[in-house]
């Protein structure tokens, strides 16, 4: 199976973009994994226009863009049957989700 080319891009941290790096991890999905340093303070002010919402993380899947992390970890889970199958499941997923993003923002 042939997988879309993905382009994570946030700052040198855990934070909210640990979550879709688990998912990518754990259905061992390769992943461009770009971190913006904390200690070139100029990378983050040219790349901030260029960013959807003017915000980090967000994740390229073959060039499109997509912000908000939980909304494309969500995607990239789905996309590789790790999100739930009933609404139930989906429901302990979420949760999961909401939790790790409530921990790291």
């Amino acid at each position: 199976m042939s997988h879309p080319t993905y382009k994570l891009t946030y700052f040198d941290v855990r934070g909210v973009a640990e979550a879709v790096r688990f998912v990518f991890a754990y259905a061992k999905i390769p992943f461009e994994d770009v971190r913006i340093p904390w200690s070139s303070p100029t990378d983050w002010p040219a790349l901030k226009p260029k960013t959807p919402f003017r915000q980090l993380p967000y994740l390229e899947i073959d060039g499109e863009v997509y912000g908000q992390s939980a909304a494309f970890t969500r995607l990239v889970a789905k996309k590789y049957n790790l999100a739930g199958t009933t609404d139930e499941e989906q429901a302990h997923v979420d949760a999961i989700a909401d939790y790790i993003k409530g921990n790291f923002s």
